[in-house]
Formats: structure tokens, sequence, C-alpha cells
């Protein structure tokens, strides 16, 4: 199914009574969407848990009083209170409310911080409580999420112009050759996670989207949308959140494009929040409990994630052999 994608870059401020035009950007385009009214309150709690993690250092000036090995531990205390936070599925719903959106439709994912260190400082970060950086081409489904998934990033603290994470909408219903087969199984089995990454040619940057982004902004793009890390030459520590969205209509329409390249035989089905808090499996509608983080050696904390294939869903043809080793120098242990 390659073909070309006409995907277009939308700018909207929001108004009264907007909503999210879901199909659009589940075909491809880009929803620069401009001070989203409830948005500041997600900010506000993810900001809290980490300038209570960090003492009260200026945030952007993090990697100045910390280096990486106590930034991560301090970033997972973050996490943990974020995820403890009980003001968080009231103000997603705010949120969720602001895009116009039914939240009886929606489930939703606990939001997330990224952290990543100025290249002068080696330009490691952590996003929740991962190792990460600044992130090579990649799809969420590449890691097993749902083709219907909907994505926003956007700036804790100020970002610069250029700093925006790439979209690279030219491969929206393109096949990119990557090595996912076998990420599901390995993940969920013996807990060894192998991030996926492009083989072969790579990619072209050319005619990414990449649109400026202030503190109250946020970028809504598919999550099956080829995507990137701008790199951070800002000098400061860069601060972003992310999130994603499932919406119950979406799933299945023709204007979500079918798997081309994820080629592992199922969905991670946990970690997606219902309208009252609750943790649901999205593939049997069963309220499931929050899974206690384990705590391996290394002492970062790493949640269970657990696949299931769902009857919809037809895995892309398996690469052959050699395409599924991963690429030399891909920089990302999680997905952003």
């Amino acid at each position: 199914m390659d073909e070309e994608t006409e995907a277009q870059l939308h700018e909207v401020l929001h108004t009264p009574g907007f909503e999210l035009p879901r199909a659009a950007v589940l075909r491809g385009d880009v929803i620069a969407l401009r001070q989203l009214p409830a948005l500041p309150g997600v900010l506000a709690l993810l900001e809290d848990a980490l300038e209570r993690s960090f003492d009260g250092v200026n945030l952007e000036q993090i990697h100045a009083h910390f280096d990486f090995d106590e930034m991560k531990i301090r970033a997972e205390r973050a996490y943990d209170r974020l995820v403890d936070d009980s003001r968080v599925p009231a103000a997603m719903q705010a949120v969720i409310g602001d895009l116009g959106l039914d939240p009886r439709k929606v489930l939703w994912e606990w939001p997330g911080m990224c952290l990543l260190y100025p290249v002068e400082q080696g330009g490691r970060g952590v996003y929740r409580a991962a190792n990460s950086g600044a992130l090579a081409a990649h799809r969420d489904t590449w890691y097993g999420s749902p083709q219907h998934q909907l994505n926003f990033w956007g700036p804790i603290k100020c970002l610069d112009p250029d700093a925006t994470l790439r979209i690279y909408s030219h491969y929206h219903r393109k096949t990119v050759p990557n090595s996912s087969h076998g990420y599901d199984t390995w993940q969920n089995l013996a807990g060894v996670v192998l991030p996926p990454s492009i083989t072969g040619d790579g990619v072209s940057p050319e005619g990414a989207f990449a649109p400026p982004l202030k503190v109250g902004d946020a970028m809504s793009f598919a999550g099956y949308q080829l995507h990137a890390s701008a790199v951070n030459r800002s000098g400061r520590t860069r601060v972003s959140f992310e999130f994603r969205l499932l919406h119950a209509d979406d799933e299945g329409q023709s204007y979500v494009p079918p798997n081309t390249d994820y080629y592992g035989i199922g969905e991670i089905y946990r970690g997606w929040y219902d309208r009252n808090g609750a943790q649901v499996n999205r593939l049997t509608g069963e309220i499931t409990h929050r899974e206690t983080a384990s705590v391996p050696s290394g002492g970062s904390q790493v949640k269970t994630v657990v696949m299931a294939a769902p009857t919809s869903f037809s895995p892309a043809q398996a690469p052959s052999e050699s395409a599924c080793v991963r690429a030399d120098g891909a920089a990302a242990d999680i997905m952003a």
C-alpha cells in the first residue's frame, strides 16, 4: 500500500466549540493546536512533580546541577509522583473536553514528561522512567500501539523554534523497513526491550512538519506517523510532555491506514484509562488495576507490558532475517 499522502499542517487557535478533526489527523494531517485552555492544568502537575524531585532547581538548568545518572534517578521519582497524583484524571478529562471529544468514547494514556540534556552535556535524556535521547525516526505502531492512536506532544518549558518533534508525513502510507519483528514477543515473554529501528537505507527528513510551539500549545498527529526528535542545541535542558488518546469510533475506519510495516503479532493494550480514571483493557473492556512497578537491580522502574493479538489486527508481511537486525546507532530505549 505504498502511496503518496497529501498531508497538511494546520495551525489552529483553540476557540469555544473546537473539535479535533480526528479523521484528518489519522489520514496524515498534523495539527498545531494553539493555547488549549485545559492544558496548563496538566502541565502544572508534571512541572510540580519535577520541581519537587529536583529540589526546586530551574528545570531548564537541570544539566548544570546533576550528572545524567542522578538526573535519571530524580526523573524516576518525579514520574512515580505523577503516577500517584489523583488530580491527573480530572485534568486529562478537561483536556479531552477541550478537544471536543465524548469522554465516554475516549481512552487516554497517563501523561509523561521527557528531559533531554543539551548536546554539550551528551544529549541524553529520560522519558517517564526510561533512558531516552534524541530519538531516530520511528512509528509508535512499531511498539505495538493501535493503528488509530492519536498523539499529543509539546513543551513544558520554552522551546526553541527549531526544536519541535519532526513529523515525516511523506511516509504516512509508505512502508519503512524496520526491526519490529519479535519486539512484542520479547517484551511480553522475557521482559527484554529491543527498540525497533529503521533498517536499510533510512529515510529523508525533507518536507517534515515541525511547527514552532509555545508553552500551552500541543501538536497532534497520528501514532502511525513516522516521527523523530530534534537534537537539543539550545544549551538548556529540554522539558516536554506527551500523551496519547484512542477514540472508539476511529477503530477500523477507512481513514485509518492499514498496517504496512509493523511486523509483530500483537498490540499493547495495558496503560489506557477511562473517563473515571480506571485502567482498562481496551480489547476486552475489562477494568484492571494500575500495576505496581518492579525495580530491577539497576534501580530503574519498569512497568510490565502485556501484548495480545486482536482478531482485527493483521501483521505486515515479515521482513527478511537480515532486515530484523537492529541498525547501528539506534538511539532510542523507548518511544516518543
